[in-house]
C-alpha cells in the first residue's frame, strides 16, 4: 500500500499493494464505516459535485447521513 499527499497535504492518493489507484470514493466509505462502527462519527460525510451517487447511496443503507 502507498500513501502520497500533494505539496500542501490537502489531497491524497493511495495505491493498493498492486499499485493500482484506490478510488477517493471508495476511501470516504472505508473511512466512515470504521468510524460509524466505532461510534467515533460525528455527524455525517461531506462530499462535492464529483462524489459518486454510489456513495451516498452505500452510505445510506449503513445509516450514515451526506
Amino acid at each position: 500500500m502507498g500513501i502520497a499527499f500533494d505539496g500542501d497535504g490537502d489531497r491524497v492518493l493511495l495505491v493498493d499493494g498492486d499499485g493500482r489507484e484506490v478510488d477517493g470514493d471508495d476511501i470516504l466509505y472505508l473511512i466512515a464505516r470504521d468510524r460509524h462502527e466505532r461510534g467515533l462519527l460525528q455527524g455525517g460525510v461531506v462530499g462535492t459535485l464529483m462524489t459518486n451517487f454510489g456513495l451516498s447511496m452505500a452510505l445510506d443503507k449503513l445509516g450514515i447521513p451526506f
